[in-house]
């Protein structure tokens, strides 16, 4: 994991269980448990890996610390298109992210983009001759939260 990023209980995921075994021999390297450690003290009831799960030192729920940088800011990016693809790329970009509020709220650094988005924009910017280094108007480290455990199942 880079430099400490700051949990932040509201990037987590509703449905997104948490964990409190810290006698775990995977606590050190798992996020599970860092939420459950940053659940708010108001907290009545949540979603939570049971601590009968570990068996040999495995964990189905097991998610490991793992951080992304996300991007917001489509302005800037799409500064360096010429004005003649203007219009056409910023409506498959909207089209891509779902359509014209959530574009702007991507926009407004409301939702972030992960990796795979950007790279996803880039290549659409790259099948019209635009390439290079993305630069998109802002960046921010985040936690990413995958293995969503479900009832007995882990998705991946």
């Amino acid at each position: 994991m880079k430099d400490k990023i700051e949990f932040n209980f509201e990037d987590m995921p509703h449905h997104w269980a948490v964990c409190f075994n810290e006698n775990c021999p995977l606590a050190g390297t798992c996020l599970r448990l860092l939420a459950g450690k940053h659940l708010p003290d108001d907290t009545v009831t949540w979603n939570t890996v049971l601590p009968g799960t570990v068996k040999d030192g495995h964990c189905p729920a097991f998610a490991e610390i793992k951080t992304e940088r996300m991007a917001y800011g489509l302005g800037a990016l799409l500064a360096h298109v010429e004005q003649k693809d203007f219009k056409m790329l910023k409506q498959k970009v909207m089209d891509y992210l779902g359509g014209q509020s959530t574009f702007y709220r991507y926009n407004r650094g409301e939702k972030l983009l992960s990796e795979r988005q950007q790279a996803h924009i880039g290549k659409l910017l790259a099948n019209h001759g635009y390439t290079g280094e993305l630069v998109f108007g802002g960046y921010s480290e985040r936690f990413v939260f995958s293995n969503i455990v479900s009832k007995n199942t882990v998705d991946a």
